[in-house]
């Protein structure tokens, strides 16, 4: 649920400060949502762990697969309405209510995910934008961070697919403040910042030949 003015009101405002402050910069929500659209452009349904699939996991798959086909928009504009209307709302807190309405208190929204429904941010773009909730892939997390205290760079962090890995995106060559490229790969901790400095110190933006096949580099 959106943040609206009547609950927004209710918020008080030093926890509403800080919610602001813990917003991710927009090209990191902005590359989740990228990342959304894509997924949901060409959603994959695996229901049970790949290699051990069974039969009525196999058909659900199929029969996933064939719902998402038929509830494809006719027109591939609905894909930057939902893309753009999900960057908004990102942008700005949702605010939560206590059950008996009491209490109302702001939390930033960096968490897109589906299990076999769109959480409910994801459901709200997709109704904007006359996106069928059929189009999301299962078993799917897009989340994103903001720089650590004394880190120059947040990331995001993609898991597709039913206990599939977690790999993370990384700004680099940033100019303007905004990315130019980024990298993406399953490493954490702190040699990834190292890693990141060696790569923008070896590569050229717009060539792929120096990575060494091991990081894959999507350039804007």
């Amino acid at each position: 649920m959106p943040c609206n003015k009547h609950l927004l009101a209710r918020v008080d405002p030093q926890d509403l400060a800080h919610t602001m402050a813990d917003i991710p910069p927009e090209y990191i929500q902005r590359r989740a949502a990228h990342i959304m659209r894509r997924l949901v452009g060409d959603p994959q349904f695996i229901i049970e762990e790949p290699g051990r699939q069974t039969s009525s996991g196999s058909m659900a798959s199929i029969l996933a697969t064939l719902a998402a086909d038929k509830a494809k928009p006719s027109d591939d504009s609905v894909y930057q309405v939902f893309e753009d209307t999900l960057v908004g709302l990102m942008m700005q807190p949702t605010v939560l209510t206590s059950g008996d309405g009491s209490r109302a208190w702001a939390r930033t929204v960096t968490d897109l995910d589906i299990d076999y429904h769109p959480c409910e941010v994801l459901a709200e773009a997709a109704h904007i934008a006359g996106l069928s909730r059929l189009r999301f892939p299962h078993k799917t997390n897009v989340r994103t961070q903001r720089p650590y205290p004394g880190e120059s760079r947040g990331y995001v962090s993609v898991s597709a697919g039913y206990r599939a890995a977690s790999i993370k995106h990384y700004p680099v060559f940033m100019k303007d403040g905004q990315p130019r490229g980024w990298v993406m790969f399953a490493l954490h901790g702190e040699d990834v910042e190292k890693l990141l400095t060696f790569i923008e110190s070896t590569v050229t933006i717009g060539d792929t030949d120096k990575l060494f096949g091991l990081f894959e580099i999507e350039w804007v």
